[in-house]
Protein backbone atom coordinates (compact mmCIF):
# COMPACT_ATOMS: atom_id res chain seq x y z
CA UNK A 1 0.00 0.00 0.00
CA UNK A 2 2.96 2.50 -0.48
CA UNK A 3 3.55 2.41 3.64
CA UNK A 4 5.86 1.47 5.46
CA UNK A 5 6.31 -1.70 8.03
CA UNK A 6 8.84 -0.41 10.24
CA UNK A 7 10.19 -3.39 12.48
CA UNK A 8 12.54 -3.41 15.48
CA UNK A 9 15.83 -3.35 13.45
CA UNK A 10 16.27 -1.78 10.14
CA UNK A 11 17.47 -5.19 8.42
CA UNK A 12 13.91 -6.91 9.09
CA UNK A 13 12.32 -3.70 6.53
CA UNK A 14 9.84 -4.47 4.79
CA UNK A 15 8.83 -1.70 2.38
CA UNK A 16 5.86 -2.82 0.07
CA UNK A 17 4.44 -1.57 -3.28
CA UNK A 18 4.69 1.19 -4.65
CA UNK A 19 7.72 2.61 -3.11
CA UNK A 20 9.00 5.98 -2.85
CA UNK A 21 13.08 5.38 -2.23
CA UNK A 22 13.57 8.33 -0.41
CA UNK A 23 10.39 8.26 1.90
CA UNK A 24 10.90 5.03 2.82
CA UNK A 25 14.80 5.23 3.53
CA UNK A 26 14.03 7.96 5.56
CA UNK A 27 10.76 6.75 7.89
CA UNK A 28 13.66 3.75 8.21
CA UNK A 29 16.35 6.17 9.21
CA UNK A 30 18.85 4.72 7.24
CA UNK A 31 22.26 5.96 7.33
CA UNK A 32 22.50 8.50 4.36
CA UNK A 33 18.99 8.37 2.88
CA UNK A 34 19.24 11.93 3.06
CA UNK A 35 21.70 11.77 0.33
CA UNK A 36 20.81 11.95 -2.99
CA UNK A 37 24.32 9.86 -3.94
CA UNK A 38 23.48 6.78 -1.44
CA UNK A 39 19.91 6.70 -3.19
CA UNK A 40 21.29 6.83 -6.75
CA UNK A 41 23.88 4.07 -5.92
CA UNK A 42 21.43 1.85 -4.12
CA UNK A 43 18.99 1.54 -7.20
CA UNK A 44 22.54 1.44 -9.18
CA UNK A 45 23.11 -1.65 -7.63
CA UNK A 46 20.15 -3.23 -7.09
CA UNK A 47 16.78 -1.49 -9.76
CA UNK A 48 14.13 -3.32 -7.59
CA UNK A 49 15.02 -1.11 -4.99
CA UNK A 50 13.40 1.38 -6.53
CA UNK A 51 11.47 0.26 -9.02
CA UNK A 52 9.88 -2.78 -6.93
CA UNK A 53 10.24 -2.53 -3.11
CA UNK A 54 13.03 -0.51 -0.83
CA UNK A 55 13.33 -3.99 1.19
CA UNK A 56 15.94 -5.45 4.29
CA UNK A 57 18.40 -5.96 1.01
CA UNK A 58 18.54 -2.64 -0.05
CA UNK A 59 18.48 -1.03 3.43
CA UNK A 60 21.68 -3.25 4.33
CA UNK A 61 23.37 -1.93 0.75
CA UNK A 62 22.60 1.69 1.58
CA UNK A 63 23.68 1.20 5.31
CA UNK A 64 27.17 -0.81 4.40
CA UNK A 65 27.75 -0.66 0.66
CA UNK A 66 26.49 2.94 -0.73
CA UNK A 67 26.61 5.23 2.95
CA UNK A 68 28.86 3.59 5.88
CA UNK A 69 31.88 2.50 3.32
CA UNK A 70 32.59 4.54 0.42
CA UNK A 71 35.37 6.84 1.75
CA UNK A 72 36.19 10.84 1.06
CA UNK A 73 36.59 10.79 -3.08
CA UNK A 74 34.71 7.64 -3.88
CA UNK A 75 31.75 8.10 -6.10
CA UNK A 76 29.01 6.55 -4.85
CA UNK A 77 26.56 7.07 -7.14
CA UNK A 78 28.04 4.57 -9.64
CA UNK A 79 27.92 0.58 -9.63
CA UNK A 80 32.05 0.93 -8.75
CA UNK A 81 32.41 2.67 -5.68
CA UNK A 82 35.01 0.06 -4.25
CA UNK A 83 38.66 1.53 -5.82
CA UNK A 84 37.52 3.98 -7.31
CA UNK A 85 38.70 6.06 -10.48
CA UNK A 86 42.25 5.61 -10.99
CA UNK A 87 43.33 2.97 -8.50
CA UNK A 88 43.99 -0.62 -8.79
CA UNK A 89 45.17 -3.48 -6.14
CA UNK A 90 48.16 -4.44 -5.34
CA UNK A 91 47.76 -7.14 -2.58
CA UNK A 92 44.87 -9.77 -2.41
CA UNK A 93 44.39 -12.47 -0.05
CA UNK A 94 41.45 -14.97 0.00
CA UNK A 95 40.07 -16.83 3.02
CA UNK A 96 37.36 -19.13 3.70
CA UNK A 97 34.29 -17.09 2.63
CA UNK A 98 35.84 -13.54 2.37
CA UNK A 99 38.22 -11.75 0.96
CA UNK A 100 40.61 -8.83 1.33
CA UNK A 101 42.59 -6.37 -0.84
CA UNK A 102 45.14 -3.17 -0.58
CA UNK A 103 44.92 -0.78 -3.46
CA UNK A 104 47.43 2.20 -4.84
CA UNK A 105 45.78 4.47 -1.98
CA UNK A 106 46.86 2.43 0.48
CA UNK A 107 43.70 1.63 2.00
CA UNK A 108 42.21 -1.70 2.70
CA UNK A 109 38.49 -3.15 1.38
CA UNK A 110 37.07 -6.70 2.10
CA UNK A 111 33.98 -8.07 0.88
CA UNK A 112 31.99 -11.66 1.00
CA UNK A 113 30.63 -13.24 4.33
CA UNK A 114 30.92 -10.98 7.52
CA UNK A 115 28.84 -13.45 10.08
CA UNK A 116 32.02 -13.45 12.52
CA UNK A 117 33.20 -9.50 11.55
CA UNK A 118 35.75 -10.99 9.30
CA UNK A 119 35.03 -8.03 7.31
CA UNK A 120 36.83 -5.53 9.75
CA UNK A 121 33.54 -2.99 9.72
CA UNK A 122 30.46 -4.99 10.36
CA UNK A 123 29.31 -8.46 11.02
CA UNK A 124 27.26 -7.85 7.85
CA UNK A 125 28.28 -9.19 4.51
CA UNK A 126 28.30 -7.48 1.41
CA UNK A 127 28.71 -8.23 -2.23
CA UNK A 128 31.01 -5.31 -2.91
CA UNK A 129 34.17 -4.48 -1.65
CA UNK A 130 33.98 -2.06 1.58
CA UNK A 131 36.79 0.31 2.94
CA UNK A 132 38.17 -0.90 6.34
CA UNK A 133 39.82 1.24 8.57
CA UNK A 134 43.00 0.98 10.05
CA UNK A 135 45.21 3.08 12.47
CA UNK A 136 47.36 4.19 9.35
CA UNK A 137 48.13 3.11 5.81
CA UNK A 138 47.23 -0.47 4.79
CA UNK A 139 50.52 -2.31 4.18
CA UNK A 140 49.74 -5.90 4.01
CA UNK A 141 47.03 -8.10 4.41
CA UNK A 142 46.18 -11.82 5.58
CA UNK A 143 43.10 -13.54 5.32
CA UNK A 144 42.66 -16.68 7.35
CA UNK A 145 39.29 -18.96 7.73
CA UNK A 146 36.90 -16.13 9.66
CA UNK A 147 39.63 -14.01 10.44
CA UNK A 148 42.31 -11.30 9.05
CA UNK A 149 45.30 -9.80 9.93
CA UNK A 150 46.00 -6.79 8.42
CA UNK A 151 49.22 -4.84 8.68
CA UNK A 152 49.42 -0.87 8.76
CA UNK A 153 51.94 2.04 9.22
CA UNK A 154 50.86 4.94 11.59
CA UNK A 155 51.51 8.57 10.54
CA UNK A 156 54.31 7.87 13.41
CA UNK A 157 56.19 5.60 11.34
CA UNK A 158 56.03 3.17 13.62
CA UNK A 159 53.81 -0.49 12.07
CA UNK A 160 50.66 -1.64 13.77
CA UNK A 161 49.18 -5.36 13.75
CA UNK A 162 44.98 -5.02 13.51
CA UNK A 163 43.29 -7.96 13.50
CA UNK A 164 38.96 -9.07 13.43
CA UNK A 165 36.96 -11.46 12.57
CA UNK A 166 35.94 -14.98 14.65
CA UNK A 167 38.12 -15.48 17.99
CA UNK A 168 37.22 -18.58 19.19
CA UNK A 169 40.28 -20.06 18.70
CA UNK A 170 42.41 -17.18 19.65
CA UNK A 171 42.97 -16.24 15.94
CA UNK A 172 42.75 -12.32 17.67
CA UNK A 173 45.19 -12.73 20.30
CA UNK A 174 42.97 -11.14 22.95
CA UNK A 175 42.92 -13.72 25.63
CA UNK A 176 38.60 -14.14 25.06
CA UNK A 177 36.91 -15.79 22.62
CA UNK A 178 35.03 -12.64 22.00
CA UNK A 179 34.91 -12.14 17.82
CA UNK A 180 34.82 -8.64 16.43
CA UNK A 181 34.58 -6.63 13.89
CA UNK A 182 36.39 -3.45 14.66
CA UNK A 183 40.18 -3.80 14.58
CA UNK A 184 41.90 -4.99 17.66
CA UNK A 185 45.48 -3.74 17.02
CA UNK A 186 49.05 -3.83 18.55
CA UNK A 187 52.00 -1.49 17.80
CA UNK A 188 55.11 -3.01 17.03
CA UNK A 189 57.65 -1.58 19.35
CA UNK A 190 59.05 1.57 17.44
CA UNK A 191 59.37 -1.29 14.12
CA UNK A 192 59.03 0.65 11.35
CA UNK A 193 59.68 -1.86 8.51
CA UNK A 194 60.60 -5.47 7.65
CA UNK A 195 57.65 -7.52 8.83
CA UNK A 196 55.58 -10.28 6.99
CA UNK A 197 51.99 -11.60 8.02
CA UNK A 198 50.37 -14.77 7.12
CA UNK A 199 46.94 -16.67 8.11
CA UNK A 200 45.97 -19.87 8.26
CA UNK A 201 42.60 -21.64 8.80
CA UNK A 202 42.68 -20.54 12.85
CA UNK A 203 45.94 -19.41 13.21
CA UNK A 204 48.46 -16.45 12.02
CA UNK A 205 51.94 -15.43 12.27
CA UNK A 206 53.63 -11.94 12.14
CA UNK A 207 57.98 -12.10 11.27
CA UNK A 208 60.15 -9.02 12.79
CA UNK A 209 63.37 -9.41 11.79
CA UNK A 210 64.74 -13.01 13.12
CA UNK A 211 61.89 -13.59 15.45
CA UNK A 212 58.44 -15.10 14.37
CA UNK A 213 55.65 -14.47 16.54
CA UNK A 214 52.30 -16.63 16.07
CA UNK A 215 48.75 -17.03 17.49
CA UNK A 216 45.67 -19.24 17.28
CA UNK A 217 44.75 -22.85 17.23
CA UNK A 218 48.14 -24.78 17.83
CA UNK A 219 46.85 -28.57 18.49
CA UNK A 220 49.28 -29.65 16.15
CA UNK A 221 52.22 -27.33 16.93
CA UNK A 222 51.33 -25.04 14.03
CA UNK A 223 52.38 -21.66 16.25
CA UNK A 224 55.83 -22.94 16.00
CA UNK A 225 56.52 -21.91 19.81
CA UNK A 226 58.13 -25.49 20.74
CA UNK A 227 55.03 -26.61 22.56
CA UNK A 228 51.06 -28.18 21.98
CA UNK A 229 48.46 -26.64 23.56
CA UNK A 230 44.86 -26.02 22.10
CA UNK A 231 45.39 -22.58 21.56
CA UNK A 232 48.23 -20.08 22.17
CA UNK A 233 47.03 -16.30 22.91
CA UNK A 234 49.28 -13.91 22.68
CA UNK A 235 52.18 -12.99 20.07
CA UNK A 236 54.33 -15.09 21.41
CA UNK A 237 58.00 -15.18 19.78
CA UNK A 238 60.15 -17.98 18.53
CA UNK A 239 64.00 -17.42 16.97
CA UNK A 240 64.69 -17.98 13.53
CA UNK A 241 67.91 -18.09 12.09
CA UNK A 242 67.55 -15.19 9.29
CA UNK A 243 64.68 -13.44 8.98
CA UNK A 244 61.81 -13.92 7.52
CA UNK A 245 61.05 -12.66 3.84
CA UNK A 246 57.58 -14.45 3.19
CA UNK A 247 55.26 -16.91 5.64
CA UNK A 248 52.76 -19.58 4.00
CA UNK A 249 50.20 -20.86 6.38
CA UNK A 250 48.17 -23.94 5.88
CA UNK A 251 45.38 -25.09 7.59
CA UNK A 252 47.71 -26.97 10.44
CA UNK A 253 50.90 -26.01 9.26
CA UNK A 254 53.23 -23.24 8.95
CA UNK A 255 56.24 -22.66 6.57
CA UNK A 256 58.87 -19.26 5.90
CA UNK A 257 61.26 -18.54 3.90
CA UNK A 258 64.08 -17.02 5.13
CA UNK A 259 66.92 -14.22 3.52
CA UNK A 260 69.00 -16.76 2.81
CA UNK A 261 67.05 -18.91 0.92
CA UNK A 262 66.23 -21.45 3.33
CA UNK A 263 62.43 -22.29 4.49
CA UNK A 264 61.58 -23.37 7.47
CA UNK A 265 58.13 -25.11 8.41
CA UNK A 266 57.09 -26.87 11.86
CA UNK A 267 52.70 -27.97 12.57
CA UNK A 268 50.99 -31.10 11.01
CA UNK A 269 52.80 -33.55 9.26
CA UNK A 270 50.81 -36.46 8.87
CA UNK A 271 51.32 -36.39 5.02
CA UNK A 272 54.60 -34.99 4.94
CA UNK A 273 53.29 -32.11 3.93
CA UNK A 274 56.28 -30.22 6.03
CA UNK A 275 59.21 -32.03 3.31
CA UNK A 276 61.46 -32.39 6.57
CA UNK A 277 62.21 -36.13 5.81
CA UNK A 278 59.51 -37.25 8.25
CA UNK A 279 55.47 -37.60 8.96
CA UNK A 280 55.58 -36.37 12.19
CA UNK A 281 54.34 -33.51 13.64
CA UNK A 282 57.09 -30.60 14.80
CA UNK A 283 55.82 -27.64 16.79
CA UNK A 284 59.08 -25.88 15.99
CA UNK A 285 60.48 -24.60 12.92
CA UNK A 286 62.63 -27.23 10.86
CA UNK A 287 64.68 -26.77 7.98
CA UNK A 288 63.02 -28.42 4.67
CA UNK A 289 65.06 -31.09 3.24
Amino acid sequence: NGKCACKPKWRGANCGLPLNADSCCSKHKTPGCSDSLVVSCVCSRRPSCCLKGWDSDCVRIASVSCQAECGPNESCNTTSCNLGVGKSVVKVSMGEQHGCAISTDEKLRCWGNSATGQLGKTFIGTPIPIHVPLPGKAIDVAAGERFTVALSKHSSGNLVLSRFGNNQHQQLATGSKKMAYGSISNGLGGVSGGVVIGAGRRHACASIKNRIYCWGSNGAGQVGNGKLSPTVSTLTPTTLKAPATSLGLGSLHSCAVLSGGDVVCWGANTFGQLGIGKVSNTAYPSAVK
